[in-house]
């Protein structure tokens, strides 16, 4: 086995690839502990890779657990690497080709997803990529963000020397698509696009290149059908529709609404799971979603109050 030196960590094998680098599973000398060492691709402009550097050194040692741990951000070799926390787990992408989670873990899931966002939100920084192989799943549920601000698609469209694979397109924004840098309404419309995949097992938006993918995401609305006929609750549809919309300024406000609303939904059909006593009988299902989402607006509408009076 060849073992590269990176600064003070031992890097022995390759356990990723993407197009915003290479990661490698690494020892940190100082520290006595495994780690994973992302050595950064060049982007499209020194601006770019400033900005990616930026963000990632804002999260040295920030903690939250839904967002992975950076330890260090350096330069060796002439190359810049990002060292953080090594998780032992799965990647949403593996969960979702073994279909191993049920509809009630998605919301679990979705909680997690959103308070990581919330947290990356507040610090005015944005996820950038945010796609199934970038969330990590470890053996007790728990979620983790990864490269978390280190996307390379501000103003990739203006570099022809830019090659991205096919499948990076499927998450990106329409915003991002025009040339726009990535937001946290970029991140809602790209969370949409993984919740999409989770809960129907395919992508909203397809093409037969990137072109035709590039125009599906622009202009088309996805198709709800199938997750109807999955028995997928109807406010959860109503959750998609919104962080899908087109125009960032139709999507749910923030990241923290988002959270609102997922718990309120998972509270929601926790207490309609329980027994009814024998003199209440059962909602039918159009009661049941009239009932769900005039509960679920009304928390965003208190949410949104209290927030203008801040």
């Amino acid at each position: 086995m060849e073992i590269r030196q990176v600064s003070h960590y031992n890097l022995f094998e390759k356990i990723g690839e993407g197009v915003s680098g290479v990661v490698y599973k690494a020892w940190d000398n100082a520290q006595q502990k495994p780690a994973a060492v992302k050595i950064l691709r060049e982007s499209s402009s020194r601006e770019s890779l400033q900005n990616r550097l930026t963000a990632a050194k804002a999260l040295v040692h920030q903690t939250h657990p839904n967002l992975v741990g950076i330890y260090q951000v350096g330069e060796a070799d002439g190359s810049w690497y990002v060292a953080s926390e090594l998780i032992d787990g799965v990647t949403l992408r593996e969960v979702i080709l073994n279909r191993r989670q049920s509809n009630h873990d998605f919301l679990d899931l979705a909680c997690q997803i959103a308070e990581g966002l919330k947290s990356l939100h507040a610090m005015k920084l944005a996820h950038g990529n945010l796609k199934p192989t970038n969330i990590m799943i470890d053996g007790e549920g728990g979620v983790k963000l990864l490269d978390a601000g280190l996307s390379i698609f501000t103003g990739f469209q203006h570099n022809p020397d830019f090659v991205a694979p096919y499948e990076a397109y499927h998450y990106l924004s329409p915003e991002q698509l025009q040339g726009k840098p990535s937001s946290p309404e970029s991140d809602m419309f790209s969370t949409g696009t993984v919740f999409y995949q989770f809960l129907s097992g395919e992508l909203p938006f397809s093409g037969i290149n990137e072109s035709a993918l590039c125009d599906s995401i622009l202009s088309e609305t996805p198709d709800f059908t199938g997750l109807r006929k999955k028995d997928i609750q109807g406010d959860v549809i109503l959750v998609l529709e919104k962080l899908l919309a087109k125009d960032p300024g139709d999507r749910l406000g923030s990241s923290g609404e988002l959270l609102i609303t997922l718990k309120a939904i998972a509270s929601f059909h926790e207490d309609h799971e329980r027994p009814q006593a024998s003199t209440g009988g059962k909602h039918s299902p159009r009661q049941y979603l009239s009932l769900s989402i005039l509960f679920v607006l009304l928390i965003v509408l208190w949410y949104v109050v209290t927030t203008m009076k801040h």
